[in-house]
């Protein structure tokens, strides 16, 4: 959206930022093919003394833009994540390899809740979930 910033040049460089984003998520899906992806996000849920790993099966959220800005001329705007599942076992292997390094986990209601996301794991999925053809699009932009 042009509209959150404050002349040209600052949204052809978020364009450009975009652009490159939407390529190495591309790169990442496509090309890497991973088994399996870690987010380690400084501003999720957080634990007093140790580190916390997500033992739930599933998990969605949403990442608010804008409002971190502080500035009357941005229209903040939510992006939603929606249910992505989750490697249980993956974490728990994890878990049991850190176990003297102050791991713990957190699991939400017997597993009956998703896990909560928010921009820190939102905007990097965003990136390598989105499609190929939006990819494209946005990079014809800069010729």
């Amino acid at each position: 959206n042009n509209n959150n910033y404050n002349n040209n040049n600052e949204y052809a460089t978020a364009l450009r930022i975009s652009t490159a984003c939407l390529i190495a998520g591309n790169w990442v899906k496509n090309t890497v093919q991973p088994d399996l992806i870690i987010f380690s996000t400084p501003h999720g849920i957080e634990l007093s003394n140790d580190f916390a790993f997500y033992l739930g099966s599933a998990a969605s959220g949403y990442a608010d833009i804008g409002k971190d800005l502080h500035s009357n001329a941005t229209t903040p705007y939510r992006i939603y994540q929606p249910r992505i599942r989750l490697n249980v076992n993956a974490t728990k292997d994890l878990m049991g390899f850190l176990k003297d390094q102050q791991v713990s986990g957190i699991l939400p209601f017997a597993d009956s809740e998703d896990m909560p996301l928010r921009w820190g794991e939102v905007i990097p999925l965003q990136f390598i979930l989105k499609g190929q053809d939006e990819e494209l699009e946005l990079a014809k932009n800069f010729g």
